[in-house]
């Protein structure tokens, strides 16, 4: 933000304005730890608004939520650690457009959530993901789900090139089933 302060004022002034509603909302004690997946993505939508100012041009993100998926109960702050690793290690590094989807779908009594780029994917076996995002990512719904959930970090399979970062986990729309 800093960097546009002198060269795009009010660049610089919508982003500040986006950092503390994103920050407004993360320390909400209100929120509490769970959320429904609409309140999720209005917050997810304040960081990729930062990030779209920050990248312009070389950065395309869209979201595609099935609206049956939308009151579904997930994880505060689940979305925008993985959408972050998205736009850092996969989309920005490879040069041209990076694109990165979010979506969201419900199937039955089961919600599956997916964050895909179009970067050079993962290096290595493909799955390692130990960042302290993805580890506390990966604790907190071992935590809340147990066994009934999944998470993987995979490449995209040929002929496409990226990453995608899937989470399917039950079906809620009553916090007080978490608890």
């Amino acid at each position: 933000i800093s960097a546009f302060v002198l060269e795009d004022p009010k660049q610089a002034n919508r982003m500040i304005t986006r950092l503390s509603e994103l920050l407004r909302q993360s320390f909400n004690r209100d929120r509490g730890p769970l959320v429904t997946l609409e309140e999720e993505l209005e917050l997810l939508d304040h960081y990729v608004a930062i990030q779209e100012a920050r990248f312009g041009e070389r950065l395309r993100v869209t979201f595609r939520v099935d609206p049956r998926a939308a009151s579904a109960v997930v994880p505060t702050l689940l979305l925008q650690p993985l959408v972050e690793n998205a736009i850092r290690h996969g989309a920005a590094p490879h040069g041209g457009v990076a694109e990165v989807e979010i979506a969201a779908t419900r199937s039955g009594d089961r919600l599956h959530l997916e964050v895909r780029d179009n970067g050079p994917g993962l290096a290595g076996n493909g799955g390692a993901g130990a960042g302290l995002g993805l580890s506390n990512t990966r604790a907190r719904l071992s935590e809340l789900y147990g066994a009934s959930h999944r998470f993987d970090l995979v490449n995209v399979a040929p002929p496409g090139s990226g990453a995608v970062a899937t989470i399917d986990i039950p079906f809620s729309d009553h916090a007080r089933d978490h608890r």
